[in-house]
């Protein structure tokens, strides 16, 4: 179970994406689209929920919206947004030799950060809150922490 916080929840079972919300003391369905390999769920501190696996979703009037295609660039494992324009996606590139690969969104544009973009990598989460930003990793059982400001 991964939690948005204290009235909406999500569930992922198998490859079936639920999102609840709490209503009346008890939990509804507000939706089961499917995703292909979700991996993550983010809330931004204005509410708005993202999705990351084979592309990154944006919840948008009871959506999902898709706001990065990962068949063309990354296979999203974490993300982590200060604010809807500024939101960091991490994961492994899908283009040949499949290295590490980290993306920034400013609220227009999708910047990776190709000199990141490290063979055998693959980047787990990010943490960022305006100032400095974290990232894990791992290449075999080689552990990385990158940290930027």
């Amino acid at each position: 179970m991964l939690v948005a916080d204290n009235s909406q929840r999500a569930f992922i079972e198998g490859r079936q994406f639920f999102f609840l919300d709490r209503q009346n003391e008890q939990w509804v369905v507000r939706d089961n689209r499917f995703f292909y390999d979700s991996s993550s769920l983010s809330m931004s501190p204005s509410g708005t929920l993202y999705v990351t696996g084979q592309s990154v979703y944006k919840r948008e009037g009871g959506a999902w919206n898709k706001i990065l295609d990962g068949f063309k660039t990354l296979y999203s494992i974490g993300i982590h947004g200060i604010d809807d324009n500024n939101i960091f996606v991490v994961g492994r590139s899908n283009l040949e030799p499949y290295p590490g690969a980290i993306y920034h969104y400013n609220g227009t544009d999708w910047f990776n950060f190709q000199n990141l973009n490290i063979t055998d990598f693959v980047y787990f989460d990010v943490w960022a809150d305006g100032r400095e930003v974290f990232v894990v990793g791992h290449r075999g059982n080689q552990s990385i922490v990158l940290h930027g400001k």
